[in-house]
């Protein structure tokens, strides 16, 4: 008696269905991880390109001023301000706003330095002598409107002369 089965049975169609899912559900984990991963490598980029043009301002603006007004300055931790007096005499102060964004101000008008994706955690600075500053500041990255949010924080510090 010749047995022909031309159809799967029942158990082989649940076993098969089972196998699918748990490669489909491997597959969605394994894309998610990656979306993970490059979302923390746009936070790490974004963050020290933000670095270094924030460097570069404050370089800028130590370099081209003519003396540091220490008395004005405020030289506390976390939050603090440097107070310069640029060549023409105007002072600037570089210090953060409300909303964690760090700012110049000078004659009123404030210029923030960093994007809007990017905030500064802390800030300080630190008396070297009459002519050099240290600067400390954490940046901070956060991104998403949506349940997932990523922050990531990098910590920058220099020192800086005033070139005249």
């Amino acid at each position: 008696m010749k047995n022909m089965r031309r159809a799967f049975t029942l158990v082989e169609l649940v076993i098969y269905l089972a196998l699918a899912m748990v490669v489909a559900l491997g597959l969605v984990y394994f894309l998610a991880a990656i979306s993970e991963s490059r979302m923390k490598a746009t936070a790490i980029s974004e963050v020290q390109s933000a670095e270094r043009e924030v460097f570069s301002a404050l370089k800028r603006l130590v370099s081209e001023a003519s003396a540091i007004n220490w008395s004005a300055s405020s030289l506390e931790q976390n939050f603090g301000s440097l107070a310069l007096i640029n060549a023409v005499g105007q002072q600037q102060i570089i210090s953060l706003d409300d909303e964690g964004y760090l700012v110049v101000t000078s004659n009123g008008e404030e210029l923030k330095l960093i994007n809007s994706l990017l905030i500064v955690k802390k800030i300080w600075f630190s008396r070297l002598d009459d002519r050099t500053v240290a600067v400390n500041f954490e940046l901070s990255y956060k991104a998403g409107e949506s349940t997932r949010q990523l922050e990531y924080t990098g910590a920058w510090q220099t020192a800086l002369t005033l070139a005249n």
